[in-house]
């Protein structure tokens, strides 16, 4: 499978189906990289992910109560 086929047979698959899962053809890989962070990016990322975690509400664990079977055994 030539890249040009790939690319059409990948493009394919997404326009049709937005959300699933991308079940790679025998003998092809499909590898991300990404270029490595600068410290100013990796800073900015830092200082989002903070604002998001203060932004949503702490959950609240609730302990699970024993049932009246429970109690009396």
């Amino acid at each position: 499978m030539t890249q040009e086929q790939q690319r059409d047979w990948l493009k394919n698959i997404l326009k049709h189906n937005k959300m699933a899962h991308i079940k790679e053809p025998e003998g092809v890989d499909f590898l991300i990289q990404s270029p490595p962070l600068t410290d100013k990016e990796r800073k900015e990322i830092s200082e989002l992910i903070k604002k998001m975690k203060a932004k949503t509400p702490k959950r609240i664990i609730i302990k699970k109560r024993k049932t009246k079977k429970e109690l009396s055994e």
